[in-house]
């Protein structure tokens, strides 16, 4: 009877969350998600609801092949639970394992004039979001595809959280206001509820962008058309769902598993933190000018040896303004890197197409890639993709980019993307060279300092895409203006801050520091902190992530706990609870916090170093002054 009862339930799972009988259901295990898939008159649908309660309505998947739109029918289907555990060399979480729901829709696709192609359709349901991917088969050559599908919010009254490129972050706004095309990942907001729209697995594709649909009531898929043939495979997309958009956090880890696993040997992959040179160009201390010369770049891999740091980048300038296989001269760059080699400090060099123009063709990136590791380097900074040089495509950029990851993979160099780069996420599981990306707007970026309201945006918005390379951690904030590429504008922040910004985006890949030695040095008490960091984590929570006033984040090393909170302008009173220490276990929290006088414009280097005993059972309470932040270490104590 058991066996019949079974079979009845996997034959009728066609009931939807309002019990509708023309929809097919995945139920994520434990039955948390369930997403409806859906043809009705010849379209595709998809819904989504959490909990029994339905946030995404019935929305279309809607693909034009070669100005055509497709036309859908359903021929089978079979679905399967799996478990995916992923092992990182380095990240946020380097041993998860996420467990899901996946079905497998075999379609036939039709175009109004009459070809048919076989597709098919993947979806995942997840305990707290779902994912899903188009494949189409045996298209022939040139063909073009446009992507306009849509996601309909079953609230419409929500309000979206937008990234803006370099700039702050856009919202809370309602989806009719939303003027143009914004990259994602998008956040919309409901009553109890969050949701988040981005995609995975990203190849021979062009980026995804989302607008506003139909009576501002839905956000639409508004990609560039690509041009394929053969079986195609779109990228994976994702929306996550939270009640809070920490909770979206906390799931980034399935951008992982919607990624293959990586192919050959990336044991030499290391991530870490580097120093940075570009900052501190021109600056005079203790009468010695930084400059670029062997001796100037020595000093930067002194510290790094000294403090434990793993990396020395060295950024633009350093070779000929026609010839990146050339230094400038005066430097001798095999000499700086086999310096830091022989101190374990591995140097990354900066490369763009800046140099190219008709009399300077640009010169293959397997050349460059080969010539750098045979310096010693140990990776590249990769910058202005598209700008200057050969210009792309969307699609024909995401091309570019995974060319470029592959070419360094073969030198064992690792890279970094910066300037408007292509936002893979969950790549880095593919190829564990590639390292970090600029998706945001890094500190001083063109020579521009952004505020504590917009660092607070930017990381509950951008980081959730996954790493981003922002440059924080400022210490000489009162000179930073004067110097020779500090700010135009106003650089106002607090040190404290500074150092907790830099552990919020130090999520186990390359973090990058922006200021000299001697400013970290005359505070070394406070770098105690960053000089303290391991190199990767065994687990991250994302505590608050409040768009409108600041964030709070712990991550674990070990049986070592370190946290970082940052706010706004307005500063505030935070309380921590810390229930996430183990039990009837005392730890020693060294604390690096504001001081009662501290201001992010009035008085930006004041800072305390305290320490105390707590327990799991005790609720932290610590005053953030306005602009500010705060960080901890917890130790078990013996």
């Amino acid at each position: 009877m058991k066996k019949i009862l079974l079979l009845l339930l996997c034959t009728f799972l066609i009931i939807s969350c309002n019990d509708s009988n023309s929809i097919n259901i995945i139920r994520s295990p434990g039955f948390t998600t369930e997403v409806g898939v859906s043809i009705d008159s010849d379209s595709l649908f998809i819904e989504l609801c959490n909990n029994k309660e339905e946030l995404i309505s019935p929305s279309p998947v809607i693909l034009f092949l070669n100005g055509e739109i497709l036309k859908w029918s359903l021929i089978s289907e079979k679905s399967f639970e799996k478990k995916d555990i992923i092992s990182m060399p380095y990240g946020e979480f380097q041993s998860v394992s996420q467990e899901y729901k996946e079905a497998i829709f075999n379609l036939s696709c039709r175009t109004k004039s009459g070809q048919t192609y076989p597709a098919e359709l993947f979806v995942r349901a997840y305990s707290e979001g779902m994912a899903y991917r188009m494949v189409l088969n045996n298209l022939p050559k040139d063909s073009r595809l446009l992507e306009r599908s849509e996601w309909i919010p079953a609230n419409p009254g929500g309000k979206c959280l937008v990234p803006n490129g370099e700039r702050m972050p856009i919202g809370p706004s309602p989806i009719s206001e939303l003027k143009s095309r914004y990259t994602t990942p998008i956040i919309y907001g409901m009553d109890n509820c969050n949701l988040s729209f981005h995609e995975a697995d990203l190849h021979n594709y062009p980026q995804l962008f989302l607008s506003k649909g139909a009576e501002g009531k839905s956000i639409k898929m508004v990609q560039d058309e690509a041009v394929c043939e053969g079986t195609v495979y779109l990228p994976w997309r994702v929306v996550f769902t939270g009640k809070s958009i920490a909770d979206l956090y906390n799931q980034k880890s399935i951008y992982l598993s919607l990624n293959e696993a990586p192919q050959g040997d990336f044991s030499w992959v290391k991530a870490g933190i580097s120093m940075w040179d570009w900052r501190v160009k021109g600056c005079t201390f203790d009468g010695f000018t930084y400059g670029m010369n062997n001796e100037s770049l020595k000093r930067f891999i002194d510290f790094c040896a000294e403090m434990g740091l793993d990396y020395f980048l060295l950024d633009a300038e350093w070779y000929e303004k026609h010839n990146p296989l050339k230094p400038v001269e005066g430097l001798d760059i095999k000499e700086v890197i086999s310096y830091g080699n022989q101190k374990n400090v591995g140097t990354l060099l900066y490369y763009d197409m800046k140099y190219s123009d008709k009399d300077c063709p640009v010169i293959d990136f397997d050349t460059v890639a080969s010539t750098y590791a045979g310096y010693g380097a140990k990776g590249v900074k990769f910058g202005f993709l598209g700008a200057f040089g050969p210009k792309y495509t969307l699609q024909e950029k995401t091309q570019k980019t995974e060319e470029l990851i592959r070419i360094a993979s073969k030198y064992k160099l690792l890279i970094d993307f910066h300037d408007n780069p292509i936002p893979f996420s969950g790549l880095e599981r593919t190829y564990p060279n590639y390292i970090n990306r600029e998706y945001c707007h890094a500190q001083l970026d063109r020579r521009e300092a952004f505020s504590p309201e917009e660092f607070v945006k930017i990381a509950c918005i951008n980081l959730l895409a996954g790493q981003m390379d922002q440059t924080n951690g400022t210490f000489a904030l009162n000179d930073m203006k004067s110097r020779l590429k500090g700010p135009r504008n106003e650089y106002n922040s607090t040190v404290a801050s500074e150092t907790a910004r830099f552990f919020i985006t130090h999520t186990g890949h390359l973090s990058v520091l922006i200021d000299a030695p001697e400013a970290y040095n005359a505070k070394s008490d406070l770098f105690a902190f960053i000089r303290s960091l391991p190199v990767t984590w065994d687990e991250t929570r994302y505590l608050e992530m409040d768009f409108d006033s600041h964030v709070a984040v712990i991550r674990r090393k070990g049986e070592d706990w370190f946290s970082g909170v940052v706010y706004n302008e307005k500063g505030g009173k935070h309380r921590m609870e810390l229930d996430f220490l183990e039990p009837d276990v005392k730890y020693e929290a060294t604390i690096f916090s504001d001081s009662p006088s501290t201001h992010y414009i009035k008085n930006k280097e004041a800072y305390l170093v305290k320490k105390e005993i707590v327990q799991s059972d005790k609720v932290l309470e610590t005053t953030v002054a306005p602009g500010g932040g705060y960080t901890i270490i917890f130790r078990k104590q013996n």
